[in-house]
């Protein structure tokens, strides 16, 4: 969720309300992981946990001075998650094309959550251009290095992810320091 937080740096003097506003984008992405795979008893707690924060947090965005547009880009990112969904039902959870849809999904958090906190929509814009290719570029070079047994085990794997976490950091860094210098 480090597009988010990316995002929530624009916010500017709505920072609450963009918040509520990624809370839905959480409950969007919760409930569409609970259906990328066979819904079991375990999951309807979580279901419903996501689908509360996808109805309510949003409402809650509105009703504290959010900008209603966020709504548009938080369908945009619904697109690439219940295609997600699809994708991780049909060929598995961990598949390149659900992984990456569902990245894609995410990156739609940074525009969300600037346009809810008023930043304008060049600069929403901005952050997207610059936040999804990177992304969906590191998932599949990750799942691309697991797929080949790049792993090593389970250190292997903590490895992976400690240094993708790095990548992902740096890079949201970096966009957030351009995009502010820039809008």
């Amino acid at each position: 969720m480090l597009s988010a937080l990316a995002g929530l740096t624009f916010a500017g003097g709505q920072f609450v309300a963009a918040s509520f506003a990624i809370l839905g984008f959480v409950g969007i992405f919760l409930t569409s992981c609970v259906l990328a795979k066979r819904f079991g008893q375990r999951d309807r707690l979580r279901f419903l946990l996501g689908l509360t924060l996808a109805v309510v947090a949003p409402v809650i965005a509105i009703s504290i001075g959010a900008n209603p547009v966020f709504f548009v880009v938080g369908s945009l990112a619904a697109l690439p998650g219940l295609l997600g969904a699809y994708l991780a039902y049909r060929l598995g959870f961990q598949s390149l094309p659900a992984l990456t849809f569902f990245v894609g999904a995410l990156a739609l958090a940074a525009p969300c959550a600037a346009v809810a906190g008023g930043a304008s929509y060049v600069c929403a814009f901005g952050l997207l251009i610059l936040l999804l290719p990177f992304f969906c570029w590191r998932t599949v070079e990750v799942r691309k290095s697991l797929s080949l047994g790049g792993s090593g085990g389970r250190q292997g794997l903590k490895r992976v992810g400690m240094r993708e976490s790095a990548y992902a950091t740096l890079w949201t860094f970096f966009v957030v320091t351009v995009a502010h210098l820039i809008f």
